[in-house]
């Protein structure tokens, strides 16, 4: 039976605010509003005081009345209610009130308007109630960071080039993604439609003067294509933008299936410098439970396989809570990755989102990880991959995660992603070419972007290609003030 709790609040505005808390401590539960149910919520504000009483079967259990200096807000009523839970739960969370996925960037804000480094950590843990050790940690990763971005270039963009079709969907997956086999009719025709999005967004850019900084080609399954129309998009992306100082070229080879010779010997050919193949386990039953139909030693012999082709970084990702895996079932993956000795692998927490196969079990899996998965545990990861030498290069995080956990991003050193960095400190524009893939246009000047939205479906896309390809260089146009050189 799935669990409900129910919020009593005084203006709808404090919806939002209930779900994120709630979220954190009560992960497994349905959220309502104003209905019954087994357990409640009830917040009043009376005479300058907030009143915030919990219910189990309409039996008062605990209440607490906080004093209002002032009307209230909902930044306010989001403190009250985090010291009610914490009160209510004895718990205390490591990451506080910050429930944003990017809490770097809440770092990196601090430092660029000249705050230390102990400066920072103070006021993001007297702001958010964090702990010392994720404040520390993310004002690191900060710092760091700004060494690769910083002094900003207004003429350096990123581009993402989306491939959102795969031939299996993992029930982990949230994404909107088209479920097709190589050689498909309609993996062609998104390809098609792929290299005209890349001539007209190349032609905006040239005329706009930008010169590409870091190029990712992710999914998805990028991979799926052939090695011949992977050829055809690298020629088109070359031959639209100006890739005379790209720092980084990544691309998704994710699945062991589909990293051919072929297809390496076409990306090495195109100078890609990072290319990651992703397995989430190293556990055959792991592998099985989320519909990937290959053995481990698949995974090894093609990591052997791109070794020979000689790339300068190779990324791995782990997925922790997948298939109810114990931490030694963990530890024996992580461990098996580390002496690869890959160039980047990152360590994600499970978050089931809606579209999920796994949803359907997402109580239990979310009750399973808080159980499993302690802090003194994600303590010993990064432990065991210190000593490996790996530091943490970018973080974030992300809603429905299990254990209130986050995305960790290691690297050997002077092998950080600059792309992943870019993209979550959101001090550049980085552009999306295909379905789904969002646009984001940086304004340095009041530290502000805009987003460019398209659809997210592949067929969807395919259908309307040419009017959704021209109402997103409309967009660019606008944003970079190219309409009145027309």
């Amino acid at each position: 039976m799935i669990k409900e709790i129910s919020f009593f609040i005084p203006d709808d505005q404090y919806q939002y605010t209930c779900i994120e808390i709630c979220q954190q401590f009560l992960p497994e539960f349905k959220i309502l509003f104003e209905e019954t149910a087994i357990y409640e919520i009830e917040a009043k504000v009376l005479d300058k005081k907030l009143t915030l009483a919990y219910r189990e079967k309409n039996q008062t259990k605990n209440q607490e009345t906080y004093h209002l200096n002032s009307p209230l807000d909902k930044e306010t009523f989001r403190g009250f209610l985090y010291e009610f839970f914490c009160k209510k739960f004895h718990k205390q969370l490591e990451w506080g009130l910050l429930t944003g996925v990017k809490p770097v960037k809440r770092a990196h804000q601090l430092l660029a308007s000249g705050l230390d480094q102990k400066s920072t950590v103070e006021k993001l843990k007297a702001k958010y109630k964090m702990t010392t050790q994720k404040a520390i940690l993310i004002t690191q990763l900060a710092h760091n960071e700004m060494a690769y971005m910083y002094p900003l270039d207004a003429k350096k963009i990123s581009l993402y080039v989306g491939i959102p079709i795969c031939f299996s969907k993992c029930t982990y997956c949230s994404f909107v993604t088209t479920v097709a086999k190589p050689k498909q009719a309609i993996i062609e025709q998104y390809h098609q439609h792929l290299l005209e999005e890349i001539k007209l967004t190349g032609e905006c850019v040239q005329q706009a003067g930008f010169k590409i900084d870091t190029l990712y080609v992710g999914g998805g399954t990028p991979s799926i294509l052939s090695a011949q129309q992977i050829d055809q998009l690298f020629n088109a992306l070359e031959a639209a933008f100006d890739l005379s100082e790209l720092r980084e070229f990544s691309f998704e080879s994710g699945r062991p299936e589909t990293t051919t010779r072929d297809r390496l010997e076409v990306l090495k050919k195109h100078q890609v410098t990072r290319l990651c193949l992703n397995p989430q386990s190293m556990n055959q039953s792991t592998l099985a439970a989320i519909n990937r139909q290959y053995a481990p030693e698949e995974i090894l012999e093609k990591y052997a396989l791109i070794k020979s082709y000689g790339f300068k970084q190779i990324n791995m990702d782990l997925i922790l809570g997948l298939n109810h895996e114990s931490q030694d079932a963990f530890l024996k993956s992580l461990q098996q990755i580390i002496g690869l000795k890959p160039s980047n692998l990152t360590i994600h927490s499970l978050a089931i989102k809606k579209g999920a196969v796994m949803r359907d079990n997402q109580a239990d899996a979310l009750k399973t990880m808080d159980m499993v998965y302690s802090k003194t545990f994600y303590d010993k990861i990064n432990d065991l991959l210190e000593a490996a030498d790996y530091h943490p290069y970018y973080l974030y995080r992300q809603k429905y995660t299990a254990a209130n956990g986050e995305n960790i991003g290691y690297a050997q050193a002077g092998e950080d992603c600059i792309y992943n960095m870019l993209m979550m400190a959101e001090k550049q524009t980085i552009l999306g070419i295909g379905a789904g893939s969002s646009g984001k246009v940086y304004f340095s000047e009041d530290d502000r972007f805009e987003k460019i939205f398209t659809v997210k479906d592949v067929r969807t896309y395919n259908l309307k290609a040419a009017e959704l390809i021209q109402k997103k260089i409309n967009c660019y146009k606008k944003l970079f003030n190219l309409e009145r050189q027309d």
